[in-house]
């Protein structure tokens, strides 16, 4: 067990503010109970959802990429911060291949389109699992897990490649995973939620709440 993070000050849930728009080859889902490898798996679609929103930082955020444009294996990533006091939204991208320890490989490119701003990526494994149950007490994640970072830049041997479009409001991806390993990125964008928020109001995500591990 393990308590979330004092990052959040606040989180406003509603189901009338920002949301994903438009997507390709992706399953918009409901909070998973698990993210473990070989609970959610696919071929074919990559799976993203809501993790929170309408979050307002109390410290700032360190994301992976935090500036538009392409990233591949050869590429520089661009890390940043996402300031302390900006709200936000936060949704994971999961992709797992069918079958564990499988060593086939599969690719799959498609897109998660927001009508807000995308403000930064989370990509790496230390972050990844740094952050995971900071905005979600729900969902048993992956932490841990060897692979599930995207393997940009890794030389020659990273296959996967991210772009957030020039209007920041469009995360694409192109993916390649065995069923062996999972792909995930956490993607932090604007709020449209208003301050003073109106709303149900959830004070550090409910002060106790813990997450199942």
């Amino acid at each position: 067990m393990r308590t979330i993070p004092a990052l959040i000050v606040c989180a406003i849930s509603t189901s009338t503010l920002a949301d994903i728009v438009s997507t390709e080859n992706v399953s918009v889902i409901q909070t998973p109970s698990s993210l473990r490898q070989g609970q959610l798996e696919s071929n074919t679609t990559v799976s993203v959802f809501r993790e929170a929103q309408g979050v307002l930082l109390d410290e700032a955020l360190a994301v992976d990429v935090a500036e538009i444009g392409y990233y591949g294996p050869f590429d520089t990533l661009t890390p940043g911060a996402i300031p302390a006091g900006t709200r936000v939204d936060v949704y994971l991208v999961h992709w797992d291949a069918i079958g564990n320890g499988d060593q086939t490989y599969h690719t799959l490119s498609g897109f998660v389109g927001f009508d807000e701003d995308v403000l930064g990526l989370i990509t790496t494994q230390g972050r990844l699992d740094a952050t995971d149950g900071m905005f979600n007490d729900v969902t048993e994640y992956a932490t841990g897990e060897v692979g599930r970072r995207l393997e940009l830049p890794m030389n020659n041997q990273g296959m996967d490649t991210v772009r957030i479009t020039n209007a920041r409001d469009k995360f694409r991806f192109n993916l390649r995973v065995s069923g062996k390993y999972m792909d995930e990125v956490r993607i932090v964008t604007t709020s449209s939620v208003p301050a003073p928020a109106a709303g149900a109001v959830l004070g550090l995500g409910l002060l106790g709440a813990r997450r199942r591990r």
